[in-house]
């Protein structure tokens, strides 16, 4: 495939990706927060039926939300693989040319990008089973509130473990000083 309509490919997945992530965790603060606020002068009867309404929408934006994210996820975590464990893989290998490069791939468990990816992914899985969870069937489960309010806690720790995935991955890459240029001296 044209490495151009594969990026693009890769670009409109991770845009995807980010959008899905905003609808979840949008939904879920709006779905925990302000519902119950605004409906809390009701009569119960109408109360339940608001609440009822606004579950069997959210539900749709849950369930619209997972497949894009695992859809996306795949397509990211193919994309990036070699990105995250490339290093590892060389050096069990014996393909390290250098010390320095041994020394690069040797370095803390933290600045390994693989670990900070697993990390997300699984992480991301367990926040789409209670997210679905929580839509799931014809009552909310006991609690529902509560698991909302962990989810929204995991979701929000799997953004910062995506983010830094891409930062770690990017000190990898990239230098951490500009290079210097001489400058000629004046006179």
């Amino acid at each position: 495939m044209d490495e151009t309509v594969l990026n693009t490919i890769y670009l409109f997945a991770r845009y995807l990706h980010v959008v899905a992530t905003t609808l979840l965790v949008g939904g879920t603060l709006f779905y925990e927060m302000v519902v119950p606020v605004a409906i809390e002068d009701l009569r119960d009867e109408h109360r339940l039926s608001v609440f009822a309404r606004a579950r069997w929408t959210f539900r749709g934006i849950v369930w619209t939300s997972a497949l894009v994210l695992l859809f996306t996820g795949a397509v990211s975590a193919y994309r990036n693989t070699h990105g995250y464990f490339e290093d590892e893989a060389r050096l069990v290998r014996g393909e390290a040319t250098t010390a320095a490069v041994e020394e690069r791939i040797r370095t803390a468990r933290l600045s390994r990008p693989g670990w900070w990816a697993a990390a997300h992914g699984a992480l991301g899985l367990l926040t789409i089973a209670i997210a679905l969870m929580l839509v799931s069937g014809a009552a909310p489960p006991a609690r529902s509130i509560g698991w909302m309010r962990v989810n929204l806690l995991l979701l929000l720790v799997a953004i910062f473990l995506a983010s830094t995935t891409h930062y770690v991955r990017l000190q990898r890459v990239l230098p951490t000083t500009a290079p210097t240029i001489p400058v000629p001296p004046v006179g």
